[in-house]
């Protein structure tokens, strides 16, 4: 029998900062939405991983898991966050600038290009940002043969927004 473990990686250094504005529904007003200002976060993400332990002994070795983490989480670090199916936004791109209009309020922003990261989802909230990064490195753990999808392993991901707020997301 092969035991299985669960490595944890955390930290501060496991942090981005970035910043987005999600759309919600009006409390006591069902079907009317609203926009929260643009704000941002220091995101801090805690990733489990648990899997068979391999014949060195190890589910996955710490530096390598940790590389492929650092590399999404520099993905998202400095950006505005912007969901990628827009059912709320117009977005314009005009050279290397992106105009955002939003269809909730009369608000808009633009943006350079560069300073902008799509979320797969319909609205950049921290639970789709959760989950489009725990997306993201499950694949680039399997896409690289670091972990095979065939063996029982589990990734967990937690997205911490602010003191008390964060948002787990289990593959």
């Amino acid at each position: 029998m092969n035991p299985t473990r669960t490595i944890k990686l955390s930290g501060e250094k496991l942090s981005f900062s970035a910043s987005h504005a999600i759309v919600f529904e009006q409390p006591n007003q069902p079907g009317s939405l609203g926009l929260e200002p643009l704000h941002g976060h220091d995101f801090v993400v805690d990733v489990e991983i648990t899997g068979p332990v391999n014949a060195l002994g190890m589910v996955i070795n710490f530096l390598v898991a940790e590389s492929v983490l650092r590399s999404i989480i520099d993905k998202f670090n400095h950006k505005i966050l912007l969901p990628a199916k827009p059912d709320y936004f117009n977005y314009e791109r005009s050279g290397r600038q992106l105009g955002v209009h939003s269809k909730v309020d009369p608000r808009s922003w633009s943006f350079p290009l560069v300073d902008v990261c799509f979320i797969d989802a319909p609205n950049a909230s921290t639970e789709a940002i959760a989950d489009d990064l725990a997306r993201l490195y499950w694949g680039r753990l399997t896409d690289f043969g670091i972990i095979s999808p065939a063996e029982a392993y589990q990734l967990r991901v937690t997205l911490k927004e602010s003191a008390g707020s964060s948002v787990t997301v289990e593959y």
